[in-house]
């Protein structure tokens, strides 16, 4: 089962590169068309001032009043100054006036255009800096344009400036347009990033249905409640397994997509956000049905090893950022400063208080405070750990019952009273938190399996908040604790 989830996170990677290919290539052609358009008019209004020069003003030296070049470059300005962004211009490799010198992608297509007459014109989405598309089209001398840039080669031509010594279809300089792409590329990484996230939840939604249906057909064979039991836990592991691996490939995919360091706009800030606190709560949700489901199989174990426990309470807070940014909490991390190296399975203390924070980040207010505080016993050799909040704490009638298996803070208190409600035709104000019910459940059964206990101090009259207390045995190296 593990196979159809890898190939299908494989096949979502796949598809977003493809899509991202295309994309691309239709914003380049659809870029190309416009500046074609407008490379077309220019070369219209260079053509017409030259086969009505004749008309203009000539003076006695044999000098016009006004030239084709000069027109086609004072309209290109006048463009230039009026659109937004858009640059019109015109260049060559060898100018006579500075201001009309290439830049760097300029003399690159003058090159490229010189060594290759077939081809048509130069062009590039280039997206370093601020993203926009370069399209550079050639100019060929014709024999109006021989008078001032034909042979004998230095000779002055009737404004002063040396002849070239060019001939008819010689390479004269290329008209440079320079095209803002800053709302395509900000259109196409959109539409990516909305592509990709429909696709996932579709592909979730498959797996939910094959996995449901498989847990039909499976209840259809069972014979008896401890058949049952396995069945479901079987189940439920397997499903966990599943989606956890394309929710993985989605936190990477916008870990890449955030690595980029490219403008962001607020809207695809906002998304982005949203994508991956979802997709760790449902990992975070997916993760507790896995515990649960190995504790009910009695495979879970310890895998004891030295650990830091200032580097895994470090690690456990960054990791559990996003959530409390979300409701703008600020988790605080205090750590004894005679802590040693202990040996305890850094992977389920870490859930025990990823389990811990999570909870306590759902039910304080916007702008609370946590605390999350280690020490160590030396007379007991056990590892203390404590996850405190300032939020609504939680009513001495749910608290002998919050560490069962789906049960959140409140639902007790609304079950004993809903019936009296419903016949009184009174309505309780109850609480609702988001959770799966297995978190509390989680850190009280890993704790035990250390050998440990959890318990809680709390007051919801007061409005003290809440305390989690976690007491491990835990050994510590002598020769850490010496270093």
């Amino acid at each position: 089962m593990i196979l159809p989830a890898v190939m299908a996170a494989l096949l979502l990677v796949v598809i977003t590169i493809w899509r991202s290919y295309v994309q691309h290539e239709q914003i380049e052609r659809e870029m190309l068309e416009t500046t074609q358009v407008l490379g077309t008019e220019m070369s219209a209004v260079w053509d017409f001032m030259e086969r009505n020069q004749i008309q203009f003003v000539r003076h006695e030296d044999g000098t016009y009043n006004l030239y084709c070049v000069v027109a086609a470059k004072a309209v290109a300005k006048i463009f230039t100054n009026k659109s937004d962004d858009f640059v019109i211009r015109y260049t060559n490799i060898s100018t006579r006036k500075p201001d009309d010198a290439p830049d760097e992608f300029e003399a690159r297509a003058l090159n490229a255009l010189a060594s290759d007459p077939q081809l048509g014109a130069y062009f590039e989405l280039v997206t370093e800096d601020e993203p926009a598309f370069r399209y550079v089209e050639p100019l060929y001398f014709k024999e109006s344009c021989l008078e001032c840039h034909g042979q004998p080669a230095g000779e002055l031509d009737i404004m002063g400036y040396p002849k070239e010594g060019k001939n008819v279809g010689d390479l004269a300089g290329a008209a440079s347009i320079i095209m803002p792409a800053q709302t395509y590329v900000n259109n196409m990484q959109m539409n990516i990033i909305t592509e990709s996230i429909i696709f996932a939840v579709l592909l979730l939604f498959g797996l939910l249905i094959i996995f449901w249906s498989g847990q039909r057909l499976a209840a259809a064979r069972m014979r008896g409640l401890e058949e049952v039991n396995r069945q479901q836990s079987s189940f439920l592991t397997i499903m966990s397994h599943e989606i956890r691996t394309p929710l993985t490939s989605i936190l990477a995919f916008a870990d890449i997509w955030q690595s980029t360091h490219k403008p962001r706009n607020a809207e695809e800030e906002s998304i982005m956000r949203e994508m991956r606190i979802s997709s760790q709560i449902l990992l975070a949700m997916v993760n507790n049905i896995l515990e649960t489901a190995r504790a009910d199989a009695g495979r879970l174990e310890l895998m004891r090893e030295p650990v830091e426990v200032c580097d895994l309470l470090g690690a456990t807070r960054a990791q559990m950022s996003f959530l409390a940014e979300k409701k703008q909490v600020h988790i605080t991390v205090s750590i004894a400063q005679d802590m040693p190296v202990v040996l305890i399975d850094e992977e389920k203390v870490r859930r025990i208080l990823e389990n811990l924070i999570s909870n306590a980040i759902k039910f304080v207010s916007e702008h609370g405070n946590i605390l999350v505080s280690a020490s160590y016993d030396f007379r007991n050799k056990e590892l203390l750990l404590s996850v405190s909040d300032d939020g609504c704490g939680i009513s001495l009638e749910d608290q002998p019952h919050i560490f069962d298996r789906f049960v959140q803070g409140h639902e007790v208190e609304h079950s004993l009273h809903s019936l009296h409600n419903l016949h009184q035709g009174a309505h309780k104000p109850v609480h609702s938190h988001s959770g799966s019910g297995l978190g509390l459940a989680v850190v009280k059964e890993l704790a035990e399996l250390h050998g440990g206990s959890v318990h809680l101090k709390s007051n919801a009259q007061n409005e003290h908040g809440s305390t989690f207390i976690v007491r491990l045995p835990a050994s510590y190296e002598d020769e850490f604790f010496s270093a």
